[in-house]
């Protein structure tokens, strides 16, 4: 039926939207993680360039120092120099823990460990031999161009890893802009395809709706009719649900009954159309029950009387008539009945009449 297919469809797009919207969430969330990963990579990239520099800043105010010293004789010129020589090695350590899983920048930190060590110990020397009034002396060793080597080999080492950082910093923003970007294009998918299903199954249930309202209105309409109709008929109609009780009575079945509908709504049938045979007055099988258990519909025999609620009988004829629902299951019956006392009467008087006549034929002939 095209409703099943409908409620199919509406499940299948629930289904489906939920699905969507799972891995919308799984792939968002390993994307953003993926993000935070690349973000805090380039971070890790500025604090290595960062420290680079401040390292070999470093070195620069200890050289810096040392040559003020040499020039004046001031002992305030070496205290940047000490306390270049304290952070030194604090730096470099960290420096070596920021470069710890890159084999190829660890390297050129080995390597400017020992320029550094020995950029500070030719300064520690010159200091010294400035102290003991060895000027000449520690300016010659300055102009011996020694010094001028190590520190311009210290500054490639620093260029070097400088435009190694500089390579993975454009590599890794290059990386977190992609995933960024996916990120929003997964996200604005994501979010259009669902608002399509939603709008789409929001459209299917509101023409389910729309048929569900006309088809109520349509059943109304087709209730009233059908409740008109059997108000108007000629004949007692009494009408029960699947467990023999009651559901509805017309004004003839009342008047054969003795029993108004309010009062025998809910009420087994056997309690309100109770019948007997007219000769030995037995019991007879309610025909509703026999409808419904056997599923079939039944007619009464001739001689049947219906005992009303004030214990006056008259002669009936009736059948009762399984409802079948949509799933096929029986969901009630339907009884109808009419009074034929008087056809009873008549067939009755006519009987008698034919006997008369043939017992006064029978002589003569």
């Amino acid at each position: 039926m095209k409703w099943k297919t409908d409620i199919n469809f509406v499940n299948a797009g629930f289904v489906f939207a939920l699905l969507i919207l799972l891995v919308l969430s799984i792939s968002s969330y390993r994307l953003f993680k993926t993000n935070e990963e690349d973000e805090e990579r380039v971070k890790h990239t500025y604090k290595v360039l960062q420290m680079s520099k401040e390292l070999l800043s470093n070195l620069k105010d200890a050289e810096t120092g040392q040559r003020g010293y040499i020039i004046t004789g001031n002992e305030q010129f070496l205290e940047p120099f000490y306390v270049s020589v304290e952070r030194n090695d604090n730096l470099l350590n960290r420096l070596k823990k920021l470069t710890l899983h890159n084999s190829a920048q660890q390297l050129l930190v080995r390597e400017i460990t020992l320029l550094s060590k020995n950029k500070f110990f030719e300064l520690k020397k010159t200091v010294e031999l400035r102290r003991d009034n060895q000027t000449d002396a520690a300016i010659a060793t300055i102009k011996s161009g020694k010094s001028r080597e190590i520190m311009e080999r210290i500054r490639f080492v620093f260029d070097k890893m400088d435009r190694r950082e500089q390579q993975a910093l454009i590599e890794r923003e290059h990386e977190s802009k992609i995933t960024g970007n996916f990120t929003k294009m997964m996200l604005i998918c994501g979010v259009v395809v669902s608002i399509t299903i939603l709008v789409t199954i929001y459209l299917a249930l509101h023409k389910q709706l729309k048929q569900r309202r006309k088809n109520e209105r349509a059943l109304y309409e087709s209730k009233e009719w059908f409740s008109k109709t059997l108000l108007s008929i000629g004949d007692g109609v009494i009408a029960t649900d699947h467990n023999f009780m009651i559901t509805f009575m017309n004004p003839i079945a009342e008047a054969l009954t003795g029993w108004k509908e309010k009062e025998a709504k809910g009420k087994p049938v056997e309690q309100v159309f109770q019948i007997v045979n007219e000769h030995n007055r037995t019991k007879i099988n309610n025909p509703i029950i026999t409808a419904i258990t056997e599923k079939r519909i039944v007619e009464l025999a001739n001689h049947t009387i219906l005992i009303k609620k004030d214990k006056t009988e008259i002669n009936i004829d009736d059948s009762a008539s399984p409802v079948v629902g949509i799933n096929g299951n029986i969901s009630g019956a339907v009884l109808v009945f009419r009074d034929v006392t008087e056809q009873k009467k008549r067939e009755k008087k006519w009987l008698l009449l034919t006997n008369d006549l043939q017992n006064f034929l029978i002589p003569v002939l």
